[in-house]
């Protein structure tokens, strides 16, 4: 149970970094589910725990959704540590301890800031995490440079980057050359600066080519996940067919049996049983063409952003819009249209590419749409609508 937890999870954090983000965490909480009757339970908790605070910090959600979920990770790991002292629980305590000192740098928090990186430092001192130690320098670097104290950032940031070139992390190296180039025109270092511009500029080359076979990739595993969520639709619809057809099948015997004897009747008996399982598997074919094609057809509507599109959804989803409706009756056409691209499980990026926004705008009205529907900060939009 360990191991499926452990995959599950870095599955999410493959989606995570793809920006398919709920699909992450869906898996994220799915590898806590996994974990409940493993023994290591508290640390799976605060492993996961910690990556859905930094994918909604990821998705700017409002801090104290990435801090709520960051210190329900360090309360976890806290009850496990007290156990046992391994190295991997270290590097975890060293991680979470230093993405709380960034929600309070972030808040110029410096003292609180600073309590946590310290925290962060001594764990990772045990785990020798040398990646995770730059990681960890890196974020003082931005704490100093927030504070003013522009020299001692320096040091700090370009000891994180001397650690981040050796290892050839690009990815890390991006979020450093971009500190750096910050850095260096407060400092007034053209020199510096311009060097570092031609660094990042390499490094999001190489960025980009690995995320686009890496998206690639990762949305053909999420197709087959869905594909295997309606294959098992399809196998229970068989299920019922089956059923229907064996319970038809049983009828029409014991109706002969009953009625052998009047073989006046006999004819329009047998006649009546054979349209009523015609009709039976009528009605199964019917059902089974329209679980697969009306939900293809309203996300294909969606996508085309077609002014059929909430007519079609209203139809194959009337209780969803009854459902809204109810909460705030005052909703528009196009407030209403938004709600079911959200129970569509469409993503900002998906909808600001649909609708001819931008995600900022999309953000925005996923906001107004709280607002109006009374649903709390702390609480993901995507599962709420999932949940009407």
């Amino acid at each position: 149970m360990d191991l499926k937890s452990e995959i599950i999870t870095n599955i999410g954090n493959c989606y995570h970094q793809q920006s398919l983000y709920n699909d992450a965490l869906e898996k994220y909480r799915e590898a806590i589910r996994l974990g409940e009757l493993s023994e290591e339970i508290n640390y799976i908790k605060a492993k996961n725990y910690n990556n859905i605070g930094n994918l909604y910090e990821t998705v700017k959600t409002p801090k104290d959704s990435a801090y709520y979920y960051y210190c329900k990770a360090y309360y976890y790991f806290k009850n496990d540590y007290k156990n046992t002292q391994t190295q991997k629980k270290n590097t975890i305590g060293a991680t979470i301890c230093t993405n709380l000192g960034e929600v309070w740098s972030t808040n110029n928090r410096i003292d609180s800031s600073k309590y946590y990186f310290n925290k962060a430092a001594l764990y990772n001192n045990k785990a020798k995490d040398i990646t995770l130690g730059a990681v960890l320098e890196q974020k003082i670097g931005v704490l100093y440079y927030h504070s003013h104290d522009y020299k001692t950032a320096e040091y700090h940031l370009e000891k994180a980057k001397t650690v981040f070139e050796e290892k050839e992390d690009i990815y890390k190296l991006s979020e450093s050359y971009t500190s750096l180039i910050k850095l260096n025109k407060i400092l007034g270092n053209e020199k510096k600066q311009t060097e570092y511009k031609d660094l990042l500029l390499t490094i999001e080359k190489k960025i980009n080519a690995i995320q686009g076979s890496a998206r690639a990739a990762t949305l053909d595993n999420v197709i087959k996940e869905k594909n295997e969520v309606f294959r098992k639709k399809e196998v229970r619809l068989y299920w019922i067919i089956t059923i229907i057809l064996l319970i038809t099948l049983l009828v029409i015997i014991f109706s002969v049996y009953s009625h052998k004897r009047k073989k006046d009747s006999s004819f329009l008996t047998l006649q009546k049983e054979r349209d009523i399982i015609q009709q039976k598997e009528i009605e199964a074919n019917e059902l089974k063409l329209k679980i697969n094609e009306s939900f293809d057809e309203v996300v294909q509507l969606a996508k085309d952003n077609s002014p059929e599109f909430l007519i079609r959804f209203q139809e194959v989803y009337p209780q969803v819009c009854s459902a809204i409706l109810k909460i705030n009756p005052q909703l528009i056409s196009s407030e209403l249209k938004f709600c079911a691209l959200l129970f569509l499980n469409f993503s900002t990026k998906d909808i600001a590419e649909y609708t001819f926004t931008s995600p900022k705008t999309v953000q925005n009205r996923k906001n107004g749409i709280r607002k109006k529907l009374n649903i709390p900060s702390d609480t993901d939009l995507y599962l709420w609508f999932k949940n009407l």
